[in-house]
């Protein structure tokens, strides 16, 4: 069970009171208590002040009670409808998040009792009466003071709320996830693009592609968008920067849309020239020079044709008209292939005519037996 207390505590900064809330949390049955300072009672406060509980104890509950207060539930009810990052807690935890019906704060005496007690032998008798200079010194003392309460025996026994705790409750808690849960700052439905892409906030992230047309879950935390279809999370990635246009997974492509991708990849297409030879490397940089866009498909083309060459003709042919075309300003694919296919008849790379600045062209359109566009 979970409440706030209405006494406020404080600290010192720069020489004045900073106030706080003091979070509460009791477990039913060993009645052993938690309490955490907070600087406020909102939806991230309450948040924190689980967390740490469900950290303290070493697990969490199967169910967690609340009150309805407008930072945990949107709409009050005998099943309320809650909060969207309360909702989530519960979800990641694996836990019933329950409330108490509107008007009956009775449903939920036993942390009532647990705030009156933190407050009359805590709050007011010692966090009042100490100077605290930080949120965290405060809260270290108050975890102090709550676990000499938590080791005080019930009145008439020897038996104190750990002592119950160790003995029963905690290997009833169920287990914590092995991340910590993080805030959602949206949640939204979207149908899926064309290009098997949805959007949110500007950005465009892709989902698998036989999902294009379906209606898709889209939610996001503080670093990750994750997208969920038939309660199913199908894709996953981390929140675009602004600027940043589209996040795409290749797993997500068909085939044809990866291999057209790959085509026409900077990084790879560069690579493979590096590897191939001097001359192809050059060429290659100098067209992805004339470029902003790393992904050009022009120059993808380009690329794949230079490729082809390769394969046919062999690396060493295309290097050296590679380097022959530099100095004679025919560094397109046609322009290539055209010397390939006029050293190819004059016997050699050796006997094609040298460097000539009034010429574009080896010998000109006529010599090559046809019309020659750069």
């Amino acid at each position: 069970m979970l409440d706030y207390a209405g006494t406020k505590a404080f600290y010192f900064k720069n020489g004045k009171k900073i106030w706080v809330k003091i979070f509460v949390a009791v477990l039913g049955a060993s009645q052993k208590i938690f309490a955490w300072a907070t600087l406020g009672e909102k939806t991230i406060h309450w948040i924190d002040g689980m967390t740490r509980m469900a950290e303290n104890f070493g697990g969490i509950s199967e169910v967690i009670s609340m009150d309805n207060a407008k930072a945990l539930v949107t709409k009050p009810g005998v099943i309320a409808e809650l909060n969207l990052n309360i909702e989530a807690f519960g979800e990641f935890y694996n836990v019933i998040m329950d409330t108490c019906r509107p008007g009956h704060p009775q449903d939920k005496s036993l942390v009532e009792l647990m705030v009156k007690l933190v407050t009359q032998r805590i709050i007011i008798p010692k966090l009042h009466t100490q100077k605290f200079f930080s949120l965290e010194e405060l809260n270290d003392f108050l975890a102090k003071e709550i676990e000499k309460l938590n080791n005080l025996p019930f009145q008439g026994t020897n038996t104190s709320r750990n002592d119950l705790f160790e003995l029963n409750e905690k290997q009833a808690l169920r287990p914590l996830p092995n991340s910590a849960f993080s805030l959602l700052v949206g949640k939204e439905k979207s149908r899926v693009m064309t290009n098997y892409h949805v959007r949110y906030q500007g950005g465009r992230y892709s989902v698998p592609y036989q999902l294009r047309g379906e209606v898709v879950e889209v939610i996001a935390d503080q670093t990750t968008l994750r997208i969920i279809h038939d309660n199913h999370v199908v894709a996953k990635h981390t929140l675009l920067e602004l600027g940043d246009n589209y996040s795409t997974d290749e797993a997500h492509m068909p085939v044809e849309h990866l291999a057209d991708m790959r085509n026409n990849s900077q990084s790879e297409n560069v690579a493979w020239a590096n590897d191939t030879g001097r001359d192809i490397a050059s060429l290659v940089k100098f067209w992805y020079s004339t470029t902003v866009n790393p992904s050009s498909r022009a120059i993808g083309k380009r690329c794949l044709k230079l490729k082809t060459m390769v394969k046919k003709y062999g690396k060493d042919v295309v290097n050296e008209a590679c380097a022959y075309a530099k100095n004679h300003d025919m560094q397109t694919p046609d322009g290539i292939s055209l010397i390939i296919s006029a050293q190819a008849h004059e016997d050699g790379f050796e006997n094609l005519p040298a460097y000539n600045p009034a010429h574009q062209n080896v010998r000109g359109k006529a010599y090559y037996g046809g019309r020659y566009e750069a």
